[in-house]
């Protein structure tokens, strides 16, 4: 059998020519690795995480396979003018990964990988968890967005409502249900997410609909608490250097700390925001248990539907949990929404 891109050859973990990969998917590989070369492809897609590995291959093929059958699966949200008159939304593309006939009777998934604002995880935080979406019968989209610009969180925001606007524009074609879906979001993408779902900084402010369930996977969104004086707790040189990037992206430069409380997530939670599912390791040298545990108290204080996954190991960055603790997380936090939306 003819060898077609990464269909086969990512299914047993072997080798592969990739001169006959499809304009779509060059695409993504270009999207998803920074040059997209053989020898990058062979350190992404065959890492010592043969479960991540297998996740990533298998929602590659499942795109592979419905774009084979003539439905578009990448998606530019801004056209070639609007590209010209702001350069910096040229790297923006969505990915969309079917799941199957039983997904139309279900909300689409909006997912927003992590990346410090600095990069967005399209492998372990995008296609390894919409795998596991797609399992349970979702559709997902996976909006890289732009990072690495003064605002960013404005921008990135803008990007997730044009997103909005393309995916409710394609749903017939698609023969999918836009009326209703989950926002889910790791990390920076957590963030997002979160900031999104708020009325008053994201679909609100926007005009958007919101999202009816919100899944945050180690959100790194308290911006406050990366700015107290529990920085000092890190002895992690990447933690800082990562932080010293992450906020002035967010917050300008010149920030201070009521700017940073300012656009905590937790001090924008209020009365309607949708339910939600979190989980996060003690462990984790990135999002603080203050940080994280003042989101949590928030959702309490404003009587917001909420369930929470801790663990005293797993660190940061573990996608869909493969091997660790967290294992499972997406089934369960479905299984939330099943019972509270």
């Amino acid at each position: 059998m003819k060898e077609r891109g990464l269909i086969m050859i990512a299914e047993t973990n072997t080798k592969r020519e990739i001169s006959n990969i499809s304009a779509s998917m060059r695409a993504l590989m270009e999207i998803a690795v920074v040059q997209g070369t053989e020898e990058e492809w062979d350190s992404v897609l065959f890492p010592d995480n043969s479960e991540i590995n297998a996740a990533d291959c298998a929602t590659i093929n499942n795109i592979l396979k419905a774009e084979e059958a003539g439905i578009q699966c990448i998606y530019d949200i801004y056209s070639d003018e609007e590209k010209t008159e702001d350069p910096t939304r040229i790297p923006t593309l969505m990915i969309y990964s079917p799941g199957g006939p039983e997904a139309k009777d279900k909300p689409f998934v909006l997912m927003l990988p992590g990346g410090a604002f600095v990069m967005v995880d399209i492998l372990g935080e995008g296609l390894a968890e919409a795998r596991e979406f797609n399992k349970q019968g979702f559709n997902v989209f996976i909006l890289k967005y732009r990072v690495g610009n003064p605002d960013n969180l404005t921008l990135a925001l803008d990007d997730v409502h044009r997103a909005m606007q393309v995916i409710l524009e394609a749903g017939s074609k698609l023969g999918i249900n836009t009326d209703r879906y989950i926002c889910t979001g790791s990390s920076a993408g957590g963030y997002l997410a979160g900031e999104w779902s708020t009325a008053g900084k994201g679909y609100g402010r926007l005009g958007s609909p919101g999202p009816e369930a919100v899944f945050l996977a180690y959100p790194a969104s308290s911006l406050q608490c990366y700015h107290e004086d529990i920085i000092a707790e890190y002895p992690d040189q990447g933690f800082l250097d990562i932080m010293n990037i992450y906020l002035p992206l967010i917050l300008g430069e010149g920030y201070d700390a009521s700017d940073a409380k300012a656009l905590s997530l937790e001090h924008q939670i209020e009365e309607g925001f949708a339910p939600v599912y979190t989980v996060w390791n003690k462990d984790d040298p990135y999002v603080h248990e203050r940080g994280f545990m003042g989101l949590i108290e928030s959702l309490e204080k404003n009587g917001i539907v909420h369930d929470k996954e801790i663990y005293e190991t797993g660190g940061h960055g573990f996608g869909p949990g493969y091997g660790i603790e967290a294992e499972g997380w997406i089934e369960r936090a479905v299984r939330f929404w099943e019972e509270n939306v």
